[in-house]
């Protein structure tokens, strides 16, 4: 009788030994994966907060744009009406030279 307790208790023994083994596997492997998941979080917390800042850019470069393009039809309406004024400006000085030169000629038939 003995012996069969020494027996059982040897291989309860070795099933809590198996069982410790099997423990601090399990519990190291779970370190593991939980570590992994913090540095996954980490790296997405750091991501969405690139994103974050490259949205906010995205929005000011936009504005600049609208901005820019703003800007740049009012100053192409500009050079047209001031290539309007040009050509009006020099179909005047073209007449005003038309009629400086017919007002010599008519002075130099005078004399």
């Amino acid at each position: 009788m003995q012996e069969t307790n020494a027996r059982g208790a040897e291989a309860w023994a070795a099933v809590e030994r198996s069982l410790n083994s099997r423990l601090q596997e399990a519990e190291a492997k779970a370190a593991t994966a939980e570590e992994r998941e913090r540095s996954v979080n980490d790296r997405l917390s750091q991501t969405l907060s690139r994103i974050n800042v490259l949205e906010a850019q995205i929005s000011c470069l936009r504005a600049e744009q609208t901005q820019l393009s703003k800007t740049l039809e009012k100053e192409r309406q500009r050079a047209a009406e001031s290539r309007q004024e040009y050509l009006a400006a020099k179909e005047e000085a073209e007449t005003e030279e038309g009629r400086a030169r017919q007002l010599e000629e008519e002075i130099r038939d005078i004399r």
